[in-house]
């Protein structure tokens, strides 16, 4: 592994995304998550190309008040075709995320 390779962290969370140019946001789950990047397994069997905005809930306590988004904008960089019983799943570069309480951010959940 490369010295500037970032850390992978495994983490199962509920996503939202949506291509440039989509009105509709689409749901999945990551697979994993690192400073430049997401894996993310969809539910809905579409793979993005291109341009995609992303929005990761944030684990949190009862206390939905704080509940937080990481969001961000990157780029498609590989996609793996579904098997047998699995989902697609896309990876996506992103340069920057940014946190944000969920309730001032609007994906709708389908």
């Amino acid at each position: 592994m490369s010295a500037t390779r970032r850390c992978r962290f495994d983490l199962r969370l509920p996503v939202w995304y949506r291509a440039q140019g989509e009105r509709r946001w689409h749901t999945g789950t990551t697979e994993s998550v690192s400073g430049s990047g997401v894996m993310i397994r969809t539910h809905e069997g579409n793979e993005p190309k291109g341009v995609v905005r992303v929005v990761i809930e944030l684990p949190h306590e009862d206390d939905s008040s704080c509940a937080g988004c990481l969001t961000g904008i990157g780029h498609v960089v590989r996609a793996r075709l579904a098997k047998t019983s699995d989902a697609p799943s896309f990876a996506i570069a992103v340069k920057r995320y940014r946190v944000q309480r969920r309730d001032h951010v609007s994906p709708s959940h389908g």
